[in-house]
């Protein structure tokens, strides 16, 4: 279940890449302040609860000192309505089942809730999320994934997180200038969707540790203008030397086909590939 909220946060909702103030694998306990930059949003851990960032996630953890549940909390430049949108649409998950507001999403205290449900039942847990965005077009949401028995004890640790929320203009300036983009692409399985109808991915990338890659392209618009040639598999070697907020990534193919070299930035935690937003997760298995 851990694996169907995180992606249908990543992909239908938002994105939080670490930042210089919100410190990956570090445990943050009860009544501390975590903080994003990069958003301008600042909040504070239930009392009960401690929170972490796992490493090579883009979704900050909250967990009961006592009991089970979890609560996911991620952050994203959009609007208030964009928000409602994609928790509407959902995030397909196969064989006709699909994960997805059910359609009753309210105001709360300044904030929007709804309740998350299968299409098609799978497991025994009852999900809850909530987001509040900003006069910045920054939003933050938590979904709450907890037992039935322990559904609204856990809920009233999810709205004190919400109610918590606190606001300023975002700020970015030099966050990136040391961002090494090789150790950041490293062992890193990139996705990139066109639209979030249906929450699919139309490409993939994997990008190894050891400098290979495994590519499956299957919108070549969303990686080149001009790449009908790299439609489908492929798998190469990937290099980049590029450190900052911009930089160079360079793909060299097995099969002979020429080289690919890719632009990349990264903007309010974003990743870029030829002004194409890529999602990044760890990749557990490289192939």
């Amino acid at each position: 279940m851990r694996v169907l909220i995180i992606v249908f946060l990543v992909f239908s909702s938002f994105s939080l890449l670490a930042q210089d103030r919100l410190e990956p694998a570090k445990r943050y306990n009860e009544g501390d302040v975590i903080f994003s930059p990069v958003f301008g949003i600042k909040s504070v851990v239930p009392k009960g609860w401690y929170g972490v960032l796992p490493r090579d996630t883009e979704i900050f953890l909250l967990m009961p000192l006592n009991g089970a549940g979890e609560i996911y909390v991620s952050a994203d430049s959009i609007n208030e309505d964009q928000l409602k949108d994609r928790w509407l649409i959902g995030l397909e998950l196969g064989n006709g089942n699909q994960l997805l507001s059910d359609g009753n999403i309210i105001e709360r205290n300044g904030a929007l809730s709804s309740n998350v449900v299968m299409k098609q039942k799978t497991f025994n847990e009852k999900a809850y999320v909530e987001g509040k965005c900003s006069a910045y077009n920054r939003c933050i949401g938590a979904m709450l994934v907890a037992p039935v028995a322990e559904f609204e004890t856990k809920k009233k640790a999810l709205q004190e997180f919400i109610d918590n929320i606190v606001f300023e203009a975002p700020s970015s300036t030099g966050l990136y200038d040391t961002f090494n983009w090789t150790e950041n692409l490293a062992n890193k399985r990139l996705l990139h969707h066109s639209s979030y109808q249906g929450g699919k991915a139309e490409n993939e990338i994997r990008l190894c540790a050891d400098g290979t890659f495994y590519m499956n392209l299957k919108r070549t618009r969303a990686l080149k203008a001009d790449a009908s040639q790299y439609r489908g598999k492929n798998n190469g070697t990937w290099k980049t030397s590029s450190v900052g907020p911009t930089g160079k990534l360079t793909l060299v193919f097995d099969k002979g086909l020429p080289d690919l070299t890719v632009d990349l930035k990264i903007d309010s935690d974003q990743i870029f590939f030829n002004n194409q937003r890529y999602f990044m997760m760890y990749g557990q298995t490289c192939r």
